[in-house]
C-alpha cells in the first residue's frame, strides 16, 4: 500500500488538484449566478443550516 502511493505520489497529487478545481469552480459559478440547488450541496452549506 505505502508502496503504491510512493510510486503514484504525482498522480494521486495531481487527481486530489483537478477535483478540488473543479469544486472550486462549481461553487463559484453556483454563487455568481445564485444556483441554490448547487449552494445547498454538502459541501457548500454553512454549518448549521439544516
Amino acid at each position: 500500500m505505502l508502496n503504491t502511493i510512493k510510486n503514484n505520489k504525482e498522480k494521486i497529487f495531481t487527481a486530489v488538484l483537478v477535483i478540488y478545481i473543479t469544486l472550486l469552480g462549481i461553487g463559484t459559478i453556483a454563487e455568481l449566478f445564485d444556483i441554490e440547488s448547487i449552494l445547498d450541496w454538502w459541501i457548500w452549506r454553512p454549518p448549521g443550516k439544516y
